[in-house]
């Protein structure tokens, strides 16, 4: 009787993931998909087998002060699909610092738009994001300009509160440059 119902729970079981992920906040696109740099990818695989419980993490303020070189779009409306992968990045950088704002944007998509991570992945997700914006201070109005970008006109839906979630914990981690303080209190 046991292994007829273990079928039958497995089969709901996938039955919701699929719900889940047809209530995608990024209709269109399954952002579990997206790619995730290797050095986050090896400290989930290595914090799977661990018991998590929450903690906070100090960190020491940074050392180094970001030359505030940064431009935004003129128009008030970004030209790039709103919650898919970005081609460019908003702000100007450099080819590299480019790249890697764009890595950090669709782990953004994956932290407000992926319903099945736990909440330990949920921390180390969000965690990660705030350390690269930390380690290179080039990148900290960009990935705030990220998530302004995300939770612009989204309501109180799941992926919004997640931006602002993550708004909130970038902003508690480090200040935006002068040359950003306008457009965010926008």
């Amino acid at each position: 009787m046991y292994t007829d119902v273990q079928p039958q729970i497995h089969k709901e079981r996938i039955k919701q993931k699929e719900v889940s992920r047809k209530k995608s906040v990024h209709p269109g696109m399954d952002v579990g998909m997206l790619e995730i740099p290797a050095e986050l990818s090896s400290r989930l695989r290595g914090a799977a087998g661990r018991q998590h419980v929450s903690n906070v993490t100090e960190v020491a303020p940074p050392l180094v002060k970001a030359e505030n070189k940064l431009t935004l779009p003129a128009d008030d409306t970004w030209s790039q699909p709103q919650g898919y992968p970005l081609q460019r990045p908003l702000t100007s950088l450099q080819p590299d610092d480019a790249r890697t704002a764009l890595e950090l944007y669709k782990l953004i998509l994956r932290f407000t738009g992926e319903s099945e991570l736990s909440g330990w992945q949920e921390q180390m997700l969000g965690s990660y994001i705030v350390e690269k914006a930390q380690a290179r201070p080039a990148l900290r109005d960009e990935v705030l300009a990220q998530l302004v970008y995300l939770t612009w006109g989204e309501g109180e839906d799941e992926c919004g509160l997640r931006g602002w979630l993550m708004l909130a914990c970038c902003l508690s981690a480090f200040s935006p440059s002068p040359a950003l303080d306008k457009p965010l209190l926008k």
